[in-house]
C-alpha cells in the first residue's frame, strides 16, 4: 500500500515542478518588445527634465539645444515627463515608440509630437 501512496505523490510533485519551470518561460514570451522613446531639443534653451516611469523618477535629463536623447521602454509602462521652465503645470504623458521634440512657447518649453523639423 505504501507504493501506491508514494507514486501519486511523486507524480504530483513532478507535475508541479514542471509547471513551475514552464511558467517563467511563458511569462517572458508574452512580454511585448521594448520600444524607443526619442526626445529632441529644438528649443533655444536647455531642457532640464525628469522622466517618471510608473510613478518613480528613472532619469534626470539635461538635453542641450540640437541634441537628442533616446531609450527603450516596455510599452505597458506609464511614462511622464516633467521639465523646469515648462508651460504652466506641464506634466506630459509620453509613449514609447514615439518621437517628441521640445519647442519654444513664449519663453518656456513645450513638447510637440513628431521629429525635429
Amino acid at each position: 500500500m505504501r507504493k501506491s501512496v508514494r507514486r501519486p505523490l511523486a507524480a504530483l510533485l513532478f507535475a508541479l515542478a514542471a509547471l513551475g519551470a514552464a511558467a517563467p518561460g511563458a511569462a517572458l514570451a508574452e512580454a511585448p518588445a521594448k520600444q524607443t522613446l526619442t526626445l529632441t531639443n529644438t528649443a533655444q534653451r536647455l531642457a532640464d527634465c525628469a522622466l517618471i516611469v510608473d510613478g518613480k523618477i528613472r532619469n534626470l535629463l539635461k538635453i542641450h539645444t540640437g541634441k537628442t536623447w533616446a531609450d527603450d521602454f516596455d510599452p505597458r509602462r506609464t511614462l511622464q515627463l516633467v521639465c523646469e521652465r515648462a508651460v504652466k503645470d506641464a506634466v506630459w504623458r509620453v509613449k514609447p515608440g514615439t518621437t517628441y521634440r521640445f519647442v519654444d512657447a513664449a519663453g518656456r518649453l513645450d513638447l510637440a509630437e513628431g521629429a525635429a523639423e
